[in-house]
C-alpha cells in the first residue's frame, strides 16, 4: 500500500510539470535568427564536429582573445521565432555542448514577460558532447529569477568558474551548441492587417501627363530597385481586391530607385499617392514622401521635396484602417527635371499599403463644366450640391484648395447630389468624369 501511495504521489507531481521539449536544434533556419556574434564572437551553423557524431547541424561559436573590438562579455544571441522558453514553474533549460577544452558557460534569457535572468554551468568533458542544465534562479550577472516566457537566449562563453564575472582578459577557443531544451510556449503568429477594398481608382484621363511610379491605371516607369539596398524595410507585391498594391514594412524608411527612367516633372504640378495603415495608436506617427532630384549629377541635390503627414494638423491626416489619398501641389523652390529616387519614411509599425504613386499635370485633359454642358447648383451652398449632365456621370469628386479629396461618388446617372454640410466654409473644386471626359469647376461652401 505504501509503494502504491508513493507511486501515485510521483505521478501527480510529474503531471504538475509540463514536459520539456527541444525548442531549437538549428535544423530549420525559419525557426530562429542569430545576431551573428557580438563583442568578439563569430558564429555559424556547421555539421557535428564529433567523430561519427549524430547531431547534424549545430551552432559554432569562435571566441576571440584580447584584441581590437573584443569585450569580455562577447557572445551570441539566438532569437526564437516560432516558440518561446517558458520558465514559470520549471526554471531549467538544457543545452548540449561540445568543445576541445573545459570552460564555464553563462546563459541568459531576455526580452520576455519576466525579468532577464542568467545562469551558469561548467563543461567538463573535452572532445565529447555534454548536456548542461541551467537553472534560472541564480541571478548571474546581476539579473533576476526567471518567471515568464522568453524569445531570446544568449550565450556568454567567457564566464569565470567561480561565477564572479567575465574572464579578463578573454580566452580564445571554439565551442559548439545544440538542442536548447525547455518547457515550450508557442508563439502566436502575428497576422498582418489587410485592406478589405482596393485603393480609390484614379480618374485622370490624359495618361500622357502622368509619370507613374506605381499604379495599375497608367504605364509605370522602369524601377531599378524597390526597396533600395540602403533601405531599412521590405516591399512586397500583393493584390487587394484584385488590384496590384505594394505592401511596405519599414524600420524607418524604404527607398525607390529609378535612375534608368528619371522623371522630368517641370511640366507637372501635383503629387498623388494612396496609402493604408492599421494602427491602434496614431499619436506621434508620421508618413513622409520624399522626392530626390539629382539635377544632372550623380547624387541627391538639395533642397528636396518632403511631404509630411501626421494624425493631426496636416492635410490630409493619417487615419487607421482607411485609404488616405494624398493629392497635393508639387512644392516650389527646388529643381524637378531629374527626379531619380523616392523615399517613403514612417515610424508606423505597419504594414503600410500604397498604390497610385505618380506625378501629373492637372491642367491636361480637363475641361470646364460649361464646355460639357454641365449644370451645378446652388452655388454658393451650405449643404446640398446638385450636378446635372447630358451624359452619364461616372465619377464626381470634391477637393479642397490643397488638393485633398474630401468626397467621392460614382452615381452612374445624369444627376448627382453631394452633401457638403459637414465641410468647412471655403472654396472647393468639383471634378467629374462624364462619358469618359473630365471636367472641373469651383463651388463655394457657405
Amino acid at each position: 500500500m505504501k509503494k502504491i501511495t508513493i507511486l501515485i504521489a510521483l505521478m501527480i507531481t510529474s503531471l504538475g510539470f509540463a514536459q520539456q521539449v527541444v525548442i531549437e536544434n538549428f535544423e530549420d533556419p525559419t525557426n530562429y535568427t542569430l545576431q551573428g556574434g557580438f563583442a568578439g564572437v563569430t558564429s555559424s551553423i556547421t555539421p557535428d564536429p564529433a567523430a561519427g557524431g549524430t547531431y547534424l547541424n549545430v551552432l559554432k561559436l569562435n571566441v576571440s582573445g584580447p584584441g581590437a573590438g573584443v569585450e569580455v562579455y562577447e557572445g551570441e544571441v539566438v532569437n526564437l521565432l516560432k516558440s518561446k522558453i517558458k520558465l514559470t514553474t520549471d526554471k531549467t533549460v538544457k543545452v548540449d555542448v561540445f568543445s576541445s577544452v573545459a570552460f564555464s558557460l553563462m546563459c541568459k534569457v531576455e526580452n520576455g514577460t519576466g525579468p532577464n535572468s542568467g545562469a551558469s554551468q561548467v563543461y567538463t568533458t573535452p572532445n565529447a558532447w555534454q548536456t548542461l542544465t541551467f537553472t534560472f534562479t541564480e541571478g548571474r550577472d546581476a539579473t533576476g529569477t526567471a518567471d515568464g516566457e522568453y524569445p531570446k537566449f544568449v550565450f556568454f562563453p567567457n564566464w569565470k568558474d567561480d561565477n564572479t564575472g567575465f574572464k579578463n582578459p578573454p580566452v580564445a577557443f571554439t565551442l559548439y551548441l545544440d538542442n536548447i531544451t525547455a518547457e515550450k510556449a508557442v508563439v502566436v503568429p502575428v497576422v498582418d492587417p489587410v485592406p478589405t477594398e482596393a485603393a480609390p481608382t484614379p480618374t485622370l484621363q490624359n495618361a500622357s501627363g502622368v509619370a507613374s511610379i506605381f499604379s495599375n491605371q497608367y504605364t509605370n516607369i522602369a524601377i531599378n530597385e524597390w526597396p533600395t539596398s540602403w533601405s531599412s524595410g521590405t516591399a512586397t507585391d500583393v493584390q487587394i481586391a484584385g488590384d496590384d498594391t505594394k505592401k511596405l514594412k519599414l524600420a524607418n524608411f524604404i527607398g525607390i530607385d529609378f535612375q534608368s527612367s528619371p522623371i522630368n516633372a517641370t511640366s507637372m504640378d501635383r503629387l498623388h499617392i494612396d496609402f493604408w495603415v492599421k494602427e491602434d495608436n496614431l499619436d506621434g506617427k508620421v508618413f513622409d514622401v520624399k522626392l530626390v532630384d539629382f539635377a544632372g549629377t550623380s547624387g541627391e541635390v538639395t533642397p528636396t521635396y518632403v511631404y509630411h503627414y501626421e494624425s493631426a494638423g496636416t492635410t490630409p491626416v493619417i487615419q487607421s484602417g482607411k485609404w488616405v489619398t494624398i493629392d497635393v501641389p508639387l512644392k516650389d523652390g527646388f529643381g524637378k527635371s531629374d527626379i531619380k529616387q523616392a523615399v517613403i519614411i514612417s515610424n508606423m509599425k505597419g504594414p503600410i499599403y500604397i498604390d497610385n504613386f505618380y506625378l501629373y499635370n492637372s491642367k491636361l485633359g480637363t475641361k470646364t463644366f460649361a464646355a460639357l454642358g454641365v449644370k451645378m447648383f446652388p452655388n454658393p451652398t451650405s449643404n446640398k450640391l446638385t450636378i446635372e449632365a447630358k451624359g452619364i456621370i461616372e465619377n464626381v469628386s470634391l477637393y479642397n484648395v490643397l488638393g485633398q479629396q474630401m468626397l467621392v461618388k460614382s452615381p452612374k446617372l445624369q444627376t448627382a447630389t453631394l452633401d457638403i454640410s459637414n465641410l468647412q466654409s471655403g472654396v472647393y473644386v468639383v471634378k467629374t468624369t462624364i462619358d469618359g471626359k473630365v471636367a472641373s469647376s469651383r463651388v463655394v461652401k457657405k
